[in-house]
């Protein structure tokens, strides 16, 4: 960790991450887990960080193979080697292009060379990448990337997409859009934070709402806060009354709240709300005791879910809905 040597004012020095980066919670590669075998949720996963994520370079490590970086939406250790450090005025000239080609489909590939054929990395739905001024490659789209040259420096170069994976600017922001980007994601795994180049449940809202231009916090809890409220509710509120509250809500623009879970909010059929949501398992009772029944995917449920199990169902767990406007 090295933190003998964190000064009392930090400077801090910029970067750009060059590839799919994991971001822990420390230093090393190596996974925590709560229990034997389950590796379905290393404890010190935080996140993952697209290719061309800008971070602030907060902390070095002792070897200095790890830096401790701010970014966009989190902070966490991402390895040295997966960010090329570079000026200030680059990430501002970056994030100031408004020519760019947003990415529709769950992942997107990136290549070097026009033909596709020379793979660079992925991305996820939501990326937004500036578009190349000349645009005259038929069935591909031209970016600009952050990258290393050989002698280590930062420099911009050209990288392309298929067409097909991307939209020219952010989609409009309405809640067909938001059902069709949250469908396209149907049955993709569950990936907790960002694991095996996935999404858990609030990396899935955040995609989706990313492809229209709305930027949600990382997590769960944070995302709790966001939007306008349409309802919260207490540990002794009644579900009759959380099932009145759905009146309000607006399917493919809410959110479901819950401790530890956030969904999307479909509709209603013959009063019972179903959502769509990224989640591991649930539990259902089984002779005195819970069963854990795994899911491990992206799914469509109604909030019955869970009943009968000591954790309860998704209805009685819920905590609120929010309407997220842009």
């Amino acid at each position: 960790l090295n933190l003998s040597s964190v000064p009392s004012v930090i400077e801090p020095a910029y970067g750009f991450v060059l590839h799919y980066a994991h971001q822990r919670f420390l230093p090393t590669v190596q996974g925590m887990f709560e229990q034997e075998g389950d590796l379905d949720f290393d404890e010190l996963q935080n996140n993952a960080l697209e290719v061309a994520t800008p971070v602030a370079i907060l902390h070095r490590s002792f070897d200095g193979a790890w830096f401790y970086v701010l970014g966009p939406a989190s902070d966490g250790w991402v390895e040295a080697a997966n960010v090329v450090m570079c000026a200030l005025k680059d990430i501002q000239e970056y994030a100031g292009q408004t020519q760019g080609a947003v990415v529709t489909k769950p992942k997107a590939d990136i290549f070097s060379d026009d033909k596709l054929s020379q793979y660079y990395d992925h991305v996820q739905m939501g990326a937004k990448f500036p578009k190349e001024k000349k645009q005259e490659i038929t069935g591909a789209v031209a970016v600009r990337i952050p990258a290393r040259r050989e002698d280590g420096r930062f420099v911009f170069k050209t990288f392309y997409l298929d067409q097909s994976d991307v939209h020219d600017g952010f989609l409009p922001y309405t809640a067909r859009t938001i059902y069709k980007q949250a469908f396209a994601l149907l049955n993709a795994p569950y990936g907790w934070g960002g694991m095996h180049g996935e999404q858990d449940c609030s990396r899935f809202l955040q995609e989706i709402f990313a492809s229209v231009g709305i930027m949600l916090p990382r997590d769960s809890k944070d995302q709790a806060r966001v939007g306008m409220a349409l309802a919260a509710f207490e540990a002794d509120t009644k579900e009759d009354e959380k099932l009145r509250s759905f009146g309000k809500a607006l399917g493919g623009a809410t959110i479901l709240t819950l401790k530890g879970h956030i969904m999307l909010y479909l509709g209603s059929i013959d009063g019972k709300p179903y959502a769509i949501h990224a989640v591991w398992a649930y539990r259902e009772p089984a002779g005195g005791e819970d069963r854990v029944r795994v899911i491990d995917r992206v799914t469509v449920s109604d909030l019955n879910l869970g009943d009968g199990s000591e954790k309860g169902s998704l209805l009685k767990r819920l905590t609120g809905l929010r309407m997220i406007s842009k």
